[in-house]
This record gives structure tokens, C-alpha cells and sequence, in this order.
């Protein structure tokens, strides 16, 4: 069996993240600290609008809840914290449907 070397060069990187931005998936990769090191378009779009910082987790959620964008929380912001960040960092790579408060499930 022939073995595909994986080639991570500049070009190869540039075309993964330009595939990632055109995806129309919400993607976003945070460090070990939680602050966010890329995010496409959509997930821009859907969880930031115009917001440019402070980019940790907690805060982007604090602002989409602030200004009507990202996912549905039916209670406090700070709740919805409290009980999401355990759950989190359980698995190293995580995809789910979320209802969104724009009328979209993703």
C-alpha cells in the first residue's frame, strides 16, 4: 500500500484554510486557553458580526448573546457557561446540531 506524505507547506495551508472560509460550515479552532486562532466566514457571520476582541470563548458567547447572534440560550449567559465549559474540552474534536437564534438549526 502506498503511503500519501501529508505535505503541510504554505501552499498547502492557504488552500486548506481558503476551503475552510468557503465551506459554509461554522468552523473555529481555539487554543488550550480558549481563545480563538481561526474562524471561517460563517462562523464569523453567525457567532461574531462585527465583534474584534477580547476572542476567548466565554466572551464571544457573551457578545452573540448580547447582540441577538449565535446560538439560542433560553436562560442567563453566565448559566449557559457554567454548563457548557465542562463538557467542552471532553473530546478533542466536536460537531452537533445547535438551534440558532436566527431561525436555523446548524
Amino acid at each position: 500500500m502506498t503511503v500519501f506524505p501529508s505535505d503541510l507547506d504554505d501552499e498547502t495551508h492557504r488552500c486548506l484554510a481558503e476551503a475552510l472560509t468557503e465551506s459554509g460550515q461554522a468552523i473555529s479552532l481555539y487554543d488550550a486557553e480558549d481563545r480563538l486562532r481561526f474562524a471561517n466566514k460563517t462562523y464569523r457571520e453567525l457567532f461574531m458580526g462585527d465583534y474584534d476582541g477580547p476572542l476567548t470563548f466565554n466572551d464571544i458567547l457573551r457578545h452573540a448573546a448580547k447582540r441577538g447572534l449565535g446560538v439560542r440560550i433560553d436562560d442567563d449567559i453566565e448559566a449557559f457557561i457554567a454548563r457548557t465549559l465542562p463538557r467542552r474540552r471532553s473530546v478533542p474534536r466536536k460537531a452537533f446540531e445547535t438551534d440558532l437564534v436566527n431561525g436555523q438549526w446548524f
